[in-house]
């Protein structure tokens, strides 16, 4: 049994993998690997959330190093 939803207002960064903060309140130095084929959403400031893998919230991305995407991506979750 799975679940699949589509997200029509996304994000991809420009290089095929990088490293960004992904803070918390107990690991404030925390990162995170981000890749090119992960899709994102904007959340508020400049945070954003993958949505591919394992969801993760609060990741702070610069606007600079971003795509926007306005095509439907489908994703599935097994």
């Amino acid at each position: 049994m799975g679940y699949d939803f589509y997200i029509d207002d996304w994000y991809s960064i420009k290089k095929k993998e990088k490293e960004y903060p992904w803070p918390c309140e107990s690991e404030v130095d925390r990162t995170i690997t981000i890749f090119s084929d992960d899709v994102l959403t904007h959340q508020e400031g400049n945070s954003y959330m993958k949505h591919t893998g394992l969801g993760c919230l609060g990741i702070i991305i610069p606007k600079e190093d971003l795509i926007h995407h306005e095509t439907r991506v489908h994703l599935v979750i097994d």
